[in-house]
């Protein structure tokens, strides 16, 4: 089961290169991109990704490997539909990354958003290239934030708890860090799943049917091997949720509660209905992304229910998709 509709809601491997395979990298320090920046493949047609390996490697190549002596590496990753991606996404994840580093038991090394699957079946959901393309746009002057197409290059849509074990603890494993004065090692790296306070209380739910609508093993996989961070919204205490299920409360210390910097109730649902109401999204949305939307149409697409043409706040200004190399 994926996140997408309770959540509210790194691009593909890039070509080895010699600047990524430099050596002593200072503490705190990820590993540049090449100096030409991205693939010339940055924006996935449908083509494309249609014809993507399903096994396709793991983009890595933003990945701090030093840290400091006595915490665990950690790789933060966001599910969900993305439809579009929003600030509020990308602050989830800055906000966690603050959290954990700050409890000195913990250092974030990367942190990944991954689009669903279109086989999710989530009617708002725009067509599985586009949401890997605004991702990517929308994370592409991070340091630290990738977007894996690796979801959406499967045939069939897959459960969290799978994309959690089977993707990223699988690609990390062999990953090495150093940790302090230690030498390199492997299979340190947690990766920890970021989720709203809904999830959360989704997993005691059960359906009319009478099946619970989380898996048993997908919670133990999730909770127990993994961890979640749960972002607490305004006026709301998760707190007391963690009590209410056997499951939550074996993994009490796997469940890490977030109060957000800066209150923020941006939400993709919202962007869609300001763009239907011909309303600015202005500020709501990375620039790069408010141009693709325009760019491509988007907003004119029967997901997202609107037919009105040009309605975005920029439609007189310059498209501008450069894409800059990291350095």
């Amino acid at each position: 089961m994926n996140m997408d509709h309770l959540s509210g809601d790194a691009g593909d491997a890039g070509e080895d290169c010699p600047e990524t395979r430099q050596a002593g990298i200072e503490e705190g320090q990820r590993s540049p991109r090449c100096e030409s920046g991205y693939r010339s493949d940055f924006l996935l047609t449908a083509d494309q990704l249609s014809s993507m390996d399903a096994n396709i490697k793991l983009d890595t190549s933003k990945l701090i490997t030093t840290i400091p002596a006595n915490s665990t590496p950690v790789v933060l990753v966001s599910l969900g539909s993305f439809s579009p991606v929003t600030y509020m996404h990308l602050r989830l994840m800055e906000d966690a990354r603050d959290h954990l580093n700050q409890d000195k038991e913990h250092f974030v090394i990367g942190g990944f958003l991954s689009p669903t699957h279109a086989k999710y079946n989530k009617k708002t959901n725009v067509a599985m290239h586009h949401r890997i393309n605004m991702c990517r746009l929308g994370v592409q002057d991070s340091p630290w934030l990738c977007v894996d197409p690796w979801e959406c290059a499967q045939d069939t849509w897959t459960r969290t708890a799978h994309v959690l074990r089977n993707r990223f603890t699988t690609a990390l494993r062999d990953v090495a860090v150093n940790v302090g004065l230690n030498a390199p090692a492997t299979g340190l790296i947690k990766v920890i799943m970021i989720c709203g306070g809904d999830l959360l209380k989704s997993f005691s739910m059960i359906c009319d049917n009478g099946e619970p609508l989380w898996a048993f093993e997908d919670q133990k996989i999730i909770l127990r091997d993994h961890g979640v961070i749960c972002i607490q919204r305004k006026g709301t205490d998760i707190a007391p949720v963690l009590d209410e299920w056997d499951i939550l409360r074996q993994n009490k210390a796997n469940v890490i509660i977030v109060e957000p910097a800066v209150e923020n109730s941006i939400s993709s649902t919202r962007i869609r209905t300001l763009l239907a109401e011909g309303r600015s999204v202005k500020y709501l949305l990375p620039d790069p992304v408010i141009s693709y939307l325009e760019r491509y149409r988007l907003i004119q697409t029967p997901a997202w229910g609107t037919s009105s043409p040009n309605i975005l706040d920029i439609r007189r200004q310059p498209l501008d998709f450069t894409v800059r190399p990291f350095t």
